[in-house]
């Protein structure tokens, strides 16, 4: 999503109804630099996503089970 002149992740859960926002974490890096750039479901209780936080030492990895 873009809003401005930065940009920020967007992340959407399925409800088995409808999509919900859900809140991208921001790690304190450069303002509109956190990126979200992978996710993979491995199941429906098996869920990852990878970015970056805005530096070269701020990668990110998410998992949700």
């Amino acid at each position: 999503m873009f809003s401005g002149p930065t940009a920020s992740s967007l992340i959407l859960h399925w409800t088995g109804g409808a999509w919900k926002r859900v809140t991208s974490p921001h790690l304190g890096g450069a303002k509109g630099r956190d990126t979200l750039d992978g996710v993979t479901a491995i199941s429906g209780a098996d869920l990852w996503a990878v970015g970056n936080g805005g530096g070269p030492t701020q990668n990110l990895a998410f998992h949700c089970c």
